[in-house]
Parts: structure tokens; C-alpha cells; sequence
């Protein structure tokens, strides 16, 4: 099972096509017979790198297929100005900045329909206890393809 994971990653790194940098040097010492004592700190980087690399992959194939659902099953939700109410199934930071006013965080909520509802506020808030969210709809909007329904003046339970 190692050996094969080992053939895998050298494999791997032989057909990298990088020319220059730490990859093409890591290329160049996995591609000797015999790798002198200055280059064995290199060529056992090759696994953690293999890793990494496989787990980019998996990260990669998972948002795409995250993005795929949410895509297909997320709707716009309300009118704008109406005030909803929404049980949340998952809910995440998705980015924060420092604004002329401090800390911004914007959060993306999920509800069981899969309808994906954004927030933007300067509170921190602990994502794991949020169970349902009141608010109201600022605005429609697509990113990426996902529909989205933007609220403001939230309340969180």
C-alpha cells in the first residue's frame, strides 16, 4: 500500500511541467537514481507535497460539487423589504475586512431548501449555535451562478 502511494507520488512529480522554482527542483532530485546527502531534505519533501496536493484535489472536487447543489436548488426567497424568518441548517463566515467603521463579516446562511440567504455586519457571531435568523430583504443577487437573497438589520436565535 506505501510503496504503491510512493510509485504514485513520483509519478506525480515527474510529469509536473514547472520550470523553475521549488517543484521543478523537487522534479530534478526525484528524478536521480541516487540523491546526494544535499538534496535528501528536497526529495523527502516529495511526500508531504503529494499529500497536500491530493487533499487540494479533494477540496477542490468537493466545492465543485457544493457549488453544482447549491446552484441548482438555491432560490430567491421574499420580496424586497419583506421581514423573514428562517431556520438555518448551516451557517459560516465567509469573509471579514476592516472597513472605515471597523470589522465587517459577512456570513452565508443555508436554510433546509437549500436557498442560500448573505449578511453583512459588524458582529462577531458564533456560527455552530445559530439556529434561525429574522430579517429583511435587502436585495436579490447571483454570484457564480447561485442565487442569493441579501438581508439586513438581522436578529439572530
Amino acid at each position: 500500500e506505501n510503496k504503491q502511494y510512493v510509485d504514485d507520488a513520483i509519478a506525480w512529480i515527474r510529469s509536473n511541467t514547472e520550470e523553475d522554482g521549488y517543484m521543478f527542483n523537487l522534479r530534478v532530485a526525484c528524478d536521480e537514481d541516487y540523491i546526494p546527502f544535499r538534496n535528501l531534505g528536497l526529495a523527502v519533501s516529495l511526500m508531504p507535497t503529494y499529500y497536500r496536493h491530493l487533499k487540494n484535489l479533494e477540496y477542490e472536487e468537493k466545492k465543485k460539487k457544493a457549488a453544482e447543489l447549491e446552484s441548482q436548488s438555491s432560490q430567491y426567497q421574499g420580496t424586497k423589504g419583506q421581514r423573514l424568518t428562517v431556520k438555518i441548517e448551516s451557517a459560516e463566515c465567509v469573509c471579514s475586512f476592516d472597513g472605515f467603521y471597523g470589522m465587517t463579516y459577512m456570513y452565508k446562511f443555508i436554510d433546509a431548501a437549500g436557498n442560500i440567504y448573505m449578511w453583512s455586519t459588524g458582529k462577531s457571531l458564533e456560527t455552530d449555535k445559530i439556529t434561525s435568523i429574522t430579517g429583511t430583504v435587502k436585495n436579490h443577487d447571483e454570484y457564480r451562478g447561485v442565487k442569493q437573497t441579501h438581508l439586513t438589520r438581522c436578529k439572530v436565535a
